[in-house]
């Protein structure tokens, strides 16, 4: 049932654009630090809509305050914590 809930949450149209919110922001703040060529790749992906915002938002629901925040009806989940938990699943995406 976990599962379902995360799978359920995670095709949210607000969270989606919560999430890409997140991604186009960090993809601005690591283009703009002298990145990696892996980090320029994945943050052109972002910024010219080529990365898919389901399967971020699916790997962000793996984050216990994350899920912890979709069970409340409203989906509670604070920017502050969304932001974190979308920074970190970064690595995960670059080739």
């Amino acid at each position: 049932m976990i599962v379902q809930n995360a799978v359920r949450f995670s095709k949210n149209a607000d969270f989606h654009g919560r999430v890409l919110y997140f991604m186009i922001k960090a993809a601005i703040a690591i283009l703009n630090d002298a990145p990696d060529a892996a980090d320029i790749i994945l943050g052109q992906r972002i910024l010219d809509n080529g990365e898919p915002v389901e399967t971020w938002a699916l790997a962000v629901m793996g984050n216990a305050g994350i899920m912890a925040g979709a069970y409340i009806e409203e989906f509670d989940i604070l920017d502050e914590t969304l932001e974190p938990v979308v920074n970190g699943v970064w690595g995960a995406f670059k080739l």
